[in-house]
C-alpha cells in the first residue's frame, strides 16, 4: 500500500510543479499588461477613463484571489517572504483606493479626507516591482541590496558627512567670490550635488579665479574625489557581493535539479511497473520451486 501512496505522490508533486510553473508564467503575463496599462495611462485621450478603471478592478480582482490563496495554503507563513509583503500592500492599496472611487465619499463631509487618502493612488506604480520576483536576476539584485543595507547606511552616512564638511567649508571662504553658488548654505549644497555630476565644473572653478580665489579649484578635486572614491567603494563591494550571490543561486538551481534527477530515478525504479515485474519475478521462482 505504501508503495502505491509513493507512486502517487511523487506523481502529485510532479503535477504541482507543472501547475506551478504555469501559474507563474500566468502571474508574468498578466503583470506585463498590468504595467502596459499604467503606461498607457499616462496618455491622455487614447481610451475612455471608464476602460481603465474597468481593467484595474479586473486586476485587482485577479490579484486578491492570489492572496486569498495564498493565505489559505500558507497561513502566516506568507508574511515572512517580503515579496508576499509587498504583493499583500498594493493589493491592500488598491482596494483603498477602489473603496475611495465611490461617489459617496468623494461628497460632502468626507471631502478632505478623501483627497487625503487619494495619495495612495500613486502605490499603483509599486505594482510594476511584483514582476521582479518572477527573474532571477532582479531578485539577485534585491537581495544584494537587502543583505548591505547596513553597510550601505555607513556609506551613505560618510558621504553625507563629507557633504556638509565642504558644503561648511565653501560657504566660508568663498561666499564674497561666487555669492550666486556659495551665498548661502542652501546654494553651497545645491551646488556640490551639481559638482558630484561633473555638470559645469569648470564654471564655478573660473568665476571664483575670476574674483580673486583660484585656490577653490583644490576643494573642487578633493570633494570630487573623495566622494567618487567612496562611490567606487561601495560598487566594488556590491559586486563582490552579487557575484557570491550568484554563485549561491547557481548551487541553489545544480541541487534542484539532481533533486528533481533523483526523484525521476526512484519514480522509474520503484514505479508501479517495477513492482508488478518483481512480483512476477517472486511467483516465478515460487513456481520453479515448486517444481
Amino acid at each position: 500500500m505504501w508503495k502505491v501512496l509513493l507512486d502517487r505522490a511523487l506523481q502529485l508533486q510532479q503535477d504541482l510543479c507543472r501547475s506551478t510553473k504555469l501559474y507563474d508564467q500566468i502571474m508574468v503575463l498578466v503583470l506585463m499588461v498590468n504595467t502596459a496599462t499604467q503606461v498607457v495611462m499616462t496618455f491622455e485621450g487614447l481610451a475612455p477613463a471608464w476602460v481603465y478603471e474597468a481593467l484595474e478592478a479586473v486586476f485587482l480582482a485577479f490579484y486578491m484571489i492570489e492572496c486569498v490563496l495564498k493565505l489559505i495554503t500558507s497561513g502566516l507563513e506568507y508574511f515572512k517572504s517580503l515579496w508576499n509583503i509587498l504583493d499583500f500592500s498594493v493589493t491592500l492599496v488598491g482596494l483603498v483606493d477602489l473603496f475611495l472611487d465611490s461617489e459617496y465619499y468623494d461628497t460632502g463631509r468626507f471631502t478632505t479626507f478623501f483627497h487625503l487618502l487619494k495619495m495612495f493612488k500613486v502605490c499603483r506604480a509599486f505594482r510594476i516591482l511584483r514582476t521582479l520576483r518572477f527573474f532571477s536576476g532582479p531578485k539577485v539584485v534585491m537581495k544584494v541590496i537587502g543583505k548591505s543595507l547596513k553597510m550601505n547606511g555607513v556609506i551613505f552616512l560618510l558621504m553625507f558627512c563629507m557633504f556638509v564638511t565642504f558644503a561648511i567649508v565653501l560657504r566660508q571662504n568663498f561666499s564674497k567670490s561666487d555669492p550666486k553658488r556659495f551665498g548661502s548654505t542652501l546654494n553651497t549644497m545645491s551646488t556640490l550635488l551639481q559638482l558630484l555630476t561633473l555638470d559645469d565644473w569648470i564654471s564655478v572653478y573660473y568665476t571664483s579665479r575670476n574674483y580673486g580665489a583660484p585656490n577653490i579649484i583644490i576643494f573642487i578635486v578633493l570633494y570630487i574625489l573623495i566622494e567618487y572614491y567612496i562611490i567606487l567603494r561601495k560598487n566594488i563591494r556590491m559586486e563582490h557581493c552579487l557575484r557570491l550571490l550568484e554563485a549561491l543561486e547557481k548551487n541553489q538551481q545544480s541541487l534542484q535539479i539532481q533533486t528533481n534527477y533523483l526523484y525521476r530515478l526512484i519514480e522509474s525504479t520503484e514505479g508501479p511497473f517495477f513492482y508488478r515485474r518483481k512480483e512476477a519475478d517472486e511467483d516465478e521462482d515460487e513456481l520453479q520451486d515448486s517444481q
